[in-house]
């Protein structure tokens, strides 16, 4: 039989509000006040910290704390809810003309910042965020790929859409090698299950790079 929760605690709201004035710019849940018992009592008080101003909500159970400016209190990044909500550190990245803006392509600002995501689209996501799911292309996990290597894979995707300078392209992508953004390895064995027209580009990409090697690793791959 389930226990029923006593009347909320007194002493709840005073100490998480004393705990959260003293780290600025990180998320809080529910679970992190455990200790203090009373589940319902603790929610009321996040709950009513959020009303007060003292906490952003960004779902359900998950709330944020942030700097105080003069345009009010400061927000996550679209990145870092994404990795609180589906608890990944690797394979998200942008999509679309968010992947464009990021590699540099182009200098369009897109309406919603939009994400691709190696898994299932999660529920509840807050307004704003935009997300794809690549829930099939698993070698973006077990790469664990960055998000500017996802960047590449999502603007070889949609190639004709966002590619008006191929050269332009060619070049961005050595840059992207030379500074260490980009893992020649990493994405070669991302590619791997990614669709045949991916598969190319990356293949092509790395070829104009002086990286054969690791092209000749996709097609190899691949064939078996």
């Amino acid at each position: 039989m389930r226990k029923t929760q006593g009347p909320p605690n007194i002493g709840v709201t005073p100490t998480i509000r004393s705990r959260i004035a003293k780290a600025d710019d990180r998320f809080w849940r529910p679970e992190d006040f455990n200790e203090l018992g009373n589940p319902n009592a603790v929610d009321q008080a996040l709950s009513d910290l959020h009303t007060a101003g003292e906490l952003r909500r960004i779902r359900r159970g998950l709330y944020w704390r942030g700097r105080r400016t003069a345009f009010g209190m400061s927000r996550p990044s679209n990145a870092d809810i994404l990795e609180q909500i589906t608890g990944l550190t690797y394979g998200i990245g942008p999509s679309g003309y968010s992947a464009a803006l990021a590699l540099g392509l182009s200098t369009q600002v897109p309406r919603h910042e939009t994400f691709a995501l190696p898994i299932r689209t999660p529920t509840g996501l807050p307004e704003g965020i935009k997300v794809v799911s690549r829930a099939a292309r698993r070698g973006r996990l077990d790469a664990k790929l960055r998000p500017l290597e996802v960047a590449w894979l999502e603007i070889a995707d949609s190639w004709r859409d966002h590619v008006s300078d191929p050269a332009e392209t060619e070049r961005q992508f050595l840059a992207a090698l030379n500074s260490e953004s980009v893992r020649p390895g990493s994405i070669a064995a991302a590619a791997r299950t990614e669709p045949p027209a991916v598969k190319r580009i990356i293949t092509s990409l790395l070829r104009s790079a002086g990286r054969a090697k690791e092209a000749d690793r996709i097609t190899v791959r691949s064939a078996t």
